[in-house]
């Protein structure tokens, strides 16, 4: 019966982890971390009193003049950003909006469309990350005070050493252009990153699970970068019970 009862208290206290917003990963820089993909109001509503900040996907729907928020392939879920926005109740809430189809022809929409959601919504731009892989379509919301982040190649640490002086270099080139632009990536790029753009502000996702023996093999590095003081958001999974 003890037996039975410590098994029942450790898988009580395994689910409880895993729906916990404070992971031992993250320990001394919740401040930094936010809710990945809270795509649904439902999702929303549990993620902004337990994060400082969430990410969301949009994608432009030229039809009806609208961003819907959601992450291709994945069926339409006809909820609107500006729906969306409606529901923020945390006006100190960070934003993070990863824009899936920019394009020279939709950025004055997109733009429009963000410009009145935030307003209605009453958040302060600053407190608005607007990325995309585009960096060039971004300049429109840096001048009005967005923070803006460039959404790099992936699996730079994956590449040739001709291929990644070949990254590197086009990453420099779109950097001088644009000297307040941030930059995002997954955390295990982060070692070249670091390396090439020391001092340059970045924003990372971790999309390992709560219990992936992958957070174990890339702790030590997962910890250095939350350290790292250029590291401005780190992203992470956030199962809600709803």
């Amino acid at each position: 019966m003890i037996f039975i009862a410590i098994l029942a208290v450790f898988l009580i206290l395994a689910i409880a982890y895993r729906y916990s917003s404070k992971r031992i990963e993250f320990y001394g820089y919740y401040d930094k971390v936010w809710a990945h993909r809270a795509n649904d109001l439902k999702k929303l509503e549990n993620s902004q009193s337990r994060f400082k900040g969430i990410e969301l996907d949009l994608v432009y729907q030229k039809e009806g003049d609208w961003l819907e928020v959601n992450h291709p392939p994945a069926p339409s879920t006809g909820l609107s950003f500006k729906e969306y926005v409606n529901h923020v109740s945390n006006k100190k809430l960070g934003m993070w909006l990863d824009l899936k189809n920019l394009t020279p022809t939709n950025q004055q929409a997109v733009f429009n469309r963000i410009e009145k959601g935030i307003a209605s919504a009453e958040i302060n731009p600053s407190q608005v990350i607007i990325e995309s892989s585009q960096a060039e379509l971004l300049n429109i919301f840096q001048k009005k005070g967005y923070r803006t982040s460039y959404y790099l190649p992936i699996n730079l640490h994956q590449k040739t050493e001709e291929e990644l002086a070949k990254s590197i270099q086009e990453i420099k080139a779109q950097l001088q252009k644009q000297k307040d632009l941030e930059i995002s990536s997954d955390f295990t790029d982060y070692a070249v990153i670091s390396k090439y753009f020391p001092k340059k502000k970045k924003n990372f996702w971790v999309m390992h699970s709560t219990y992936s023996v992958k957070i174990l093999k890339s702790y030590k590095t997962l910890r250095k970068m939350l350290q790292d003081s250029s590291v401005q958001t780190v992203l992470t999974p956030y199962n809600n019970w709803n």
